[in-house]
C-alpha cells in the first residue's frame, strides 16, 4: 500500500460481502486518491479492473506515486490508445485499450426522426479558425451555428445540475443538427497531450445522433479501424478547403449526406454502444456476458433494422 492517504473528510466505506468482479470507473488520474475511502475492496472480489477515461502518457510520468496504485488491479482499461504500453510498463499489471462509447439508443434518431434545424452544432472544444468562419457565415447567410459560449478553460467550476437530463439534451441537439464538428480529443491542450492524438467522444455522438461529422479525423490506426466506413468523418484542411466550402458543396449532394447519416447510425448501433465496451471487458478479464447484455444487443440490431434505406428523391427532399 502507498505510504500517502487522501482525507477526504468524510467516512470510508467498507465493503461487506464476496464478489466475482470489482470494477471502479475514474475520470482522471486524480479520482485514484478516492480510493483511500473503500476498504477491502481488493479482498472482496475474484477479480479487480479500473476504468480510466482520461489518461495521457505525459500523465503517468507526472504522477508516478497515484499511477503506482493501480498495480493493486489485476486489469486496467484506458480510453487513450498511446497511453496502454507506457502505463503497462510502469506498473507491470495488464492493460488494455477501451475506445470511448455512447448510449447508442438514446442517440438514435430513428424510428422517429426529427427536422435538424441546427446547421451546425459545435460541442466543447473548438478549432478557432473554423469557429471564425461559422461566426461569419452565421451573420452573412443566416447559418444556424450552435457552440457553447461559455470559457471551457476557466478555472471556475461549473457543473450541469442533473447528467441524465444534460445527456439527454446532448442527444437531441445532434438529432436535430445536420453537420456536427469532431477534432482530435484535447484539441487546444498540447501542453497536456504533447502532440498524442485520441480518438473523443464527440465521434461517438456524432456517429450514433446521425449527424455528418465534418473536421480533422484522428492520423491513427485505432482512429482508421473504428470509423472505416465511406464518409465517416469528412475532413476540413487549412486554407485549400474551409469549413464553410465544405458544407456548401455537401448541400449540393444530399444523397451523400443523407447516406453518410444513416451509415454513421447504423456503425454506432452495432459496433459504438456501450454494451460493446462491457463485453470487451468480461471477455479480458474471463467472465461470460449475461443475458442481459444479449437482450441490448439484440434491441441494437432491432433498431438499426428500422433505418430505412436512402433513396434519391427522399434525400432531395431532406
Amino acid at each position: 500500500m502507498p505510504s500517502f492517504r487522501f482525507d477526504p473528510g468524510i467516512e470510508p466505506m467498507r465493503i461487506a460481502g464476496d464478489y466475482d468482479l470489482f470494477l471502479t470507473t475514474c475520470e482522471f488520474v486524480n479520482d485514484l486518491q478516492t480510493f483511500d475511502l473503500v476498504n477491502d475492496w481488493k479482498k472482496s472480489s475474484r477479480i479487480s479492473a479500473c476504468y480510466l477515461s482520461e489518461l495521457w502518457v505525459r500523465a503517468i510520468s507526472d504522477n508516478q506515486r497515484l499511477v503506482s496504485r493501480l498495480a493493486d488491479f489485476d486489469h486496467i482499461f484506458v480510453n487513450c490508445a498511446a497511453s496502454v504500453e507506457p502505463l503497462s510498463a510502469q506498473i507491470g499489471r495488464p492493460c488494455h485499450y477501451l475506445p470511448p462509447a455512447v448510449d447508442a439508443i438514446r442517440y438514435c434518431p430513428w424510428p422517429n426522426p426529427q427536422w435538424r434545424s441546427i446547421d451546425v452544432y459545435s460541442m466543447g472544444r473548438r478549432d478557432a479558425e473554423m469557429h471564425r468562419e461559422l461566426l461569419q457565415a452565421r451573420q452573412r447567410d443566416g447559418l444556424f451555428y450552435l457552440y457553447d459560449s461559455y470559457d471551457i478553460h476557466s478555472r471556475k467550476e461549473w457543473c450541469v445540475s442533473d447528467y441524465r437530463e444534460h445527456r439527454m439534451l446532448s442527444a437531441q441537439l445532434i438529432q436535430r443538427s445536420r453537420y456536427f464538428i469532431v477534432n482530435p480529443a484535447k484539441l487546444d491542450c498540447g501542453a497536456e497531450t504533447a502532440g498524442q492524438q485520441e480518438v473523443g467522444n464527440r465521434f461517438f455522438e456524432g456517429a450514433a445522433g446521425g449527424s455528418v461529422m465534418i473536421g480533422r479525423p484522428v492520423d491513427t490506426d485505432i482512429y482508421r479501424s473504428h470509423f472505416d466506413w465511406e464518409d465517416a468523418v469528412i475532413p476540413v484542411y487549412g486554407k485549400n478547403a474551409t469549413i464553410t466550402d465544405v458544407i456548401a458543396d455537401l448541400n449540393r449532394q444530399p444523397e451523400r449526406v443523407e447516406l453518410a447519416r444513416r451509415n454513421n447510425v447504423r456503425e454506432a448501433l452495432m459496433r459504438h454502444d456501450w454494451v460493446y465496451r462491457w463485453e470487451q471487458i468480461l471477455a479480458k478479464i474471463g467472465m461470460q456476458p449475461s443475458h442481459k447484455l444479449n437482450e441490448r444487443k439484440a434491441e441494437l440490431a432491432r433498431l438499426k433494422n428500422t433505418i430505412p434505406a436512402v433513396y434519391l428523391d427522399e434525400a432531395a427532399a431532406a
